[in-house]
């Protein structure tokens, strides 16, 4: 089971709580009918049980508790953990059974990343945090960051300083996409029946790499082809496949990007930025620019 958090909302949040439990202490409860409660242990082991399943939950382990079930917590050491309690309306849950559409659901939600202007919003309308219901993190820094991002949630949860639940609540997403983040690389490295979409996913994210990397510099084919050691027409296609573009195609689509940002800092000539992102002259920038916005780099810096 997933939870989807949609990035364009704000997320709100009931209570930030740390609890300490002693060896064999034990806890009761019954969630609310408008709470989820997301569990993140940060040290011991302890066994929850959802009716009559049990979760076994040590240093590292995310659990979310669905609302509106009982349950009942069991100490098997000294622990630790976190609890954040969250109305149901910020989340829309799925079920999925096969990892193949997972893969799939987090490659979308990427190319969405990769395709849209870091300039627009539409990100925040379109893309989706894909969080699993419980998830086993190994990752030691990533364990640590998202430790001291629910401690800095829990002590402006106490502290109450002014707009203290607008802080939480941005500590809490930064703790969600952490979390999905992880997720998303595991889910494209799982080894299933079909791998093609994760062979694909690899060799595509590696495409990508370099032309964010590298967009400034002549990139090339053969180039491009060399780097990742296969064929280009290989690797445009399913750069294609997944992306909805060709490689040169998003390679402009960065630079133009990029160029953007540039005009909009308004510190570079039209030469400068055009050397800056990768067009061999300003006529072939003016050129690309008014192709792909339909207006030239000087008037679009004076509608923007």
């Amino acid at each position: 089971m997933f939870l989807c958090y949609k990035p364009s909302h704000m997320l709100y949040i009931s209570l930030v709580d740390k609890t300490d439990m002693s060896l064999s202490d034990e806890l009761s409860f019954k969630t609310t009918s408008n709470d989820y409660i997301m569990y993140f242990i940060t040290h011991g082991e302890l066994d929850l049980y959802e009716n009559d399943f049990k979760f076994h939950l040590c240093k590292g382990y995310v659990l979310f508790l669905l609302p509106d079930h009982n349950y009942k917590i069991n100490a098997l050491t000294d622990c630790t953990f976190f609890r954040i309690y969250m109305p149901v309306n910020n989340f829309t849950e799925f079920d999925c059974k096969r990892i193949c559409d997972v893969q799939q659901m987090i490659i979308d939600n990427q190319n969405l990343s990769h395709s849209l202007s870091p300039l627009n919003h539409e990100l925040y309308d379109k893309a989706r945090l894909l969080i699993p219901r419980d998830i086993y993190i190994q990752d030691i820094a990533t364990v640590r960051t998202i430790e001291l991002n629910l401690s800095d949630a829990y002590s402006n949860s106490i502290e109450k300083y002014e707009y203290y639940k607008t802080i939480c609540s941005c500590d809490v997403i930064k703790v969600l996409t952490l979390i999905s983040s992880y997720y998303s690389k595991l889910a494209l490295n799982q080894q299933t029946y079909d791998t093609k979409i994760s062979r694909n996913a690899t060799k595509v994210d590696s495409i990508l790499t370099i032309i964010h990397k590298e967009y400034m510099n002549k990139l090339t084919g053969s180039y491009i082809a060399s780097k990742i050691g296969m064929n280009f027409d290989y690797l445009n296609r399913i750069f294609k496949a997944q992306t909805d573009m060709t490689i040169f195609t998003y390679l402009n689509t960065v630079r133009i990007n990029e160029a953007k940002i540039l005009l909009i800092n308004g510190t570079s000539k039209l030469n400068e930025i055009a050397l800056k992102t990768g067009f061999c002259d300003e006529y072939h920038f003016n050129r690309a620019f008014k192709k792909a916005t339909g207006i030239s780099p000087g008037r679009w810096t004076s509608n923007s």
